[in-house]
């Protein structure tokens, strides 16, 4: 099984990295669905705060990498073979994953008032709010391992212009990746 990780701040590009690489016969999970889907299990409001304070709770009790080992679980049960894990934020979820035969983590940049500008164009529950809440959620982000993950990627993807040249970018990454 082959696992490409997939991480970055929210909204900077990596679910559209990801249809790019189901376009290649990669399959494709979001952690953040996974949590989403605990918060209704829990009766939570789905929004960026209550995932966060969701994904601490599981933290203290299942440990660090608890989305990356359930995710890989779930694409051991599907019989996957070429996967796309989209937004590892602690480096344990990615010490899960790579638990595949091969594993590789991408990086996806791009700048954080272009990733709040998005956010606030699409419709995705609990993406509504302000940049101070969006930047001090970043902030938050970062505290809990992205920043450590950024510095262990295989590759960092540069999502500042159009999407034609993210679509080449990953394009130019597809031959290393299998």
């Amino acid at each position: 099984m082959i696992v490409i990780g997939l991480a970055g701040s929210t909204a900077c590009g990596k679910d559209t990295v990801a249809d790019f690489l189901k376009k290649e016969g990669f399959e494709k999970m979001a952690l953040s669905d996974m949590l989403r889907k605990l918060a209704k299990e829990n009766n939570m409001p789905i929004d960026a705060e209550n995932l966060f304070k969701l994904s601490f709770k599981y933290k203290d009790e299942l440990g660090e990498g608890f989305l990356g080992k359930m995710a890989l679980a779930e694409f051991r049960k599907k019989g996957w073979d070429k996967v796309c894990v989209v937004g590892l934020r602690r480096f344990g979820e990615w010490e899960e994953s790579r638990k595949a035969d091969k594993a590789i983590l991408i990086y996806v940049h791009t700048p954080l008032k272009v990733c709040f500008e998005r956010v606030q164009s699409r419709k995705r529950t609990g993406d509504k709010i302000s940049w101070e809440d969006f930047s001090r959620y970043e902030k938050d982000l970062s505290s809990v391992g992205l920043e450590k993950i950024k510095n262990g990627a295989d590759y960092i993807i540069d999502n500042t212009g159009d999407l034609e040249k993210l679509k080449q970018l990953v394009a130019d990454l597809v031959p290393k990746l299998c």
